[in-house]
């Protein structure tokens, strides 16, 4: 087995990962785990860790192949315990806490990582093969209270303002809820909606997924 080099952008991320005591949270425009980052997220989940994962919906994305690997993981990361949210560029837009931003694509494209509320990881990496493999990317790893704390705080407002949260419901289906709900199926918001299917995506899109999906191999997604 080949040596790790532990110097890269993506042990080191993988390491902030394995190493979270209580929480983690990881936003990334492009999100394709693999069996190795699912294996780390099944290990820290064993151990109780609160794990969050921001990334585009398929309305947002400017990269739906890239969609496709991503989706096949979402059904195991739910089972995990795993708290996904997906920004929507229709509530990114109506949203007024999120100022500018609200005016933009509503497209997530932060890459970033926060563990334990102190270790924050920021670069160029996404989490998905490409990135971790082919390309090559830098990052800053910084032990800070005060930094983390201001991007969970954004992230948070992404999540509650700009995003859906994803579960999956009584038939094991993906349900799109609109505010956050939680991962034990109990909704906090009184007024919350469900979609069971891709929402803000028109027709055409879903359908292009479905076509393009079984046809991408995920190494070079």
């Amino acid at each position: 087995m080949p040596l790790q080099d532990v110097d890269s952008v993506r042990y080191n991320v993988a390491e902030l990962i394995r190493r979270a005591q209580a929480e983690v949270v990881l936003a990334s425009p492009y999100l394709v785990p693999g069996d190795a980052g699912l294996a780390n997220l099944r290990e820290v989940r064993a151990r109780g860790v609160q794990v969050g994962l921001v990334t585009n919906a398929l309305a947002a994305t400017d990269e739906p192949v890239v969609h496709t690997g991503y989706r096949r993981y979402r059904p195991e990361l739910l089972r995990l315990g795993v708290q996904i949210s997906e920004l929507s560029p229709v509530r990114a837009r109506q949203s007024l806490r999120l100022g500018v931003f609200n005016r933009s694509m509503g497209r997530l494209h932060a890459k970033t990582a926060v563990a334990d509320g102190r270790r924050l990881y920021l670069g160029s990496m996404n989490f998905d093969p490409r990135s971790q493999v082919h390309n090559t990317e830098i990052g800053l790893f910084i032990d800070s209270p005060a930094l983390a704390g201001q991007v969970l705080k954004l992230l948070d407002v992404l999540k509650q303002q700009g995003a859906y949260q994803l579960r999956l419901g009584p038939g094991g289906q993906l349900e799109w809820w609109r505010g956050l709900a939680d991962v034990d199926g109990e909704d906090n918001l009184g007024d919350a909606l469900v979609w069971r299917s891709e929402p803000d995506a028109s027709w055409l899109d879903r359908l292009l997924l479905e076509l393009i999906a079984p046809l991408v191999p995920e190494s070079l997604l």
